[in-house]
């Protein structure tokens, strides 16, 4: 896997990972494996506020 099986964003590692969309679908974002990073959960959920606010 592009990303060693590890969160991009804190690094951990064999933890339950989830693929975040860089550019959203909803502006246009596609499903591509450049548009697309690997989360934990709680990385998943702030970046998910982050976009929210």
């Amino acid at each position: 896997m592009r990303d060693k099986y590890q969160c991009v964003s804190c690094g951990k590692k064999q933890v339950q990972l989830q693929a975040h969309h860089i550019v959203h679908q909803s502006q246009g974002g596609k499903d591509t494996i450049k548009n697309l990073i690997t989360l934990c959960q709680q990385c998943f959920t702030l970046k998910f506020r982050e976009t929210l606010a």
